[in-house]
């Protein structure tokens, strides 16, 4: 338990973080179905 808590605003007791992740790699294999495996290795850092 923390001693001394910081008081939040309008007395709320928690938060909450909405994110969205992009799959970047998903746009290859939607725009070239016939070669996507080939293209994915592009993404990769070297």
């Amino acid at each position: 338990m923390i001693k001394n808590p910081i008081a939040w605003p309008n007395k709320a007791k928690c938060a909450v973080a909405i994110t969205f992740d992009m799959d970047a790699d998903s746009q290859f294999h939607l725009e070239n179905p016939a070669d996507a495996i080939d293209r994915v290795s592009a993404l990769q850092a070297g």
